[in-house]
């Protein structure tokens, strides 16, 4: 599926994608990522979070995978406080 996948993006070197898949660089990246979804209490994809770049970031329930407008009221919101 994953070589399927990244076949199809033109100009990508998908022997060397999936080579590096097992490289202790990148086990390391997914660890730190996955430490900091931990973190920030990521529990579904997608995960978004707003608020102000030296504030706290709170999560937007959305009530679609489409849902604008929850995502723009979160923003205004931010924005206001």
């Amino acid at each position: 599926m994953i070589r399927s996948a990244a076949a199809s993006i033109p100009g990508l070197d998908v022997s060397r994608l999936l080579a590096g898949t097992n490289s202790d660089a990148v086990k390391a990246q997914a660890g730190a990522f996955d430490k900091q979804a931990t973190a920030d209490n990521v529990q579904a994809t997608p995960t978004i979070l707003v608020g102000k770049s030296t504030g706290v970031l709170r999560p937007v329930v959305l009530q679609s995978p489409s849902d604008e407008q929850s995502v723009a009221s979160a923003i205004d919101a931010a924005l206001r406080s």
